[in-house]
């Protein structure tokens, strides 16, 4: 049969087709958590006693692990600079008796000279002195040659001297007691022979050879000491 159409009846409602890029959401968002009723309370307090026991038990636990750590490592420690002292100390050189005594012996000759020209150098300087004062020409070439010669001969004598010393330095180095011994039975032998000279030539080498200063080469130390007090 013909379908009549109702003029009463509603048109059938058509569905909203969504828009073309956008796609539909499906899934439903998460609720949001409410906010909690109940507020933080303060942190708790931590007693007085209770943290005064925690830090001593720490220091208790601390103290025994690390007297236990010093006890194990001490005899190492020990060791190992006792290994490097000996190391690092040269070991001294027997002094040869024989040498010692000679090398005494050319400082007491050497000292002796180093006098008598320092002597010959004053009496040619007032000589000079002298002759510059009359005008002799010829008598004061000859004293300017002499006095050259000794000067040069001089300088020539501290070097020698500056040697023997190291020498003596050397042993006294190596073997203090001994050479102190020997320096001391000669001065005492020289007095007694009248040759005070020489004696006081070798007190003042022995004073000399234990003044070295650390920062100082010996030798350039011995040629000042001879230069200033001789």
């Amino acid at each position: 049969m013909p379908i009549i159409n109702n003029p009463n009846r509603s048109a059938p409602e058509k569905k909203q087709q969504p828009e073309p890029g956008k796609e539909q959401d499906t899934q439903e968002q998460p609720a949001e958590p409410e906010p909690s009723k109940t507020k933080p309370g303060p942190a708790k307090k931590t007693s007085p006693l209770t943290a005064v026991a925690i830090v001593v038990s720490l220091i208790g636990a601390l103290g025994g692990g690390g007297y236990a750590y010093v006890q194990s490592q001490t005899p190492v420690d020990e060791g190992v600079v006792a290994e490097v002292t000996t190391e690092s100390t040269p070991e001294a050189t027997p002094v040869n008796p024989e040498e010692l005594e000679l090398d005494i012996k050319n400082y007491i000759k050497l000292s002796t000279l180093y006098h008598l020209t320092s002597q010959e150098i004053e009496m040619n300087t007032i000589s000079l002195i002298e002759a510059q004062k009359t005008g002799s020409s010829v008598s004061i070439n000859a004293i300017e040659v002499i006095l050259n010669h000794k000067k040069k001969e001089l300088v020539d004598l501290r070097d020698r001297m500056a040697d023997t010393l190291e020498s003596l330095y050397t042993h006294n180095m190596n073997d203090g007691v001994l050479v102190e011994q020997e320096l001391t039975n000669t001065i005492t032998t020289l007095q007694s022979e009248q040759k005070q000279t020489a004696a006081d030539m070798l007190i003042m080498g022995m004073e000399t050879i234990n003044s070295v200063p650390p920062i100082m080469a010996p030798k350039e130390y011995f040629k000042n000491m001879i230069d200033d007090r001789l």
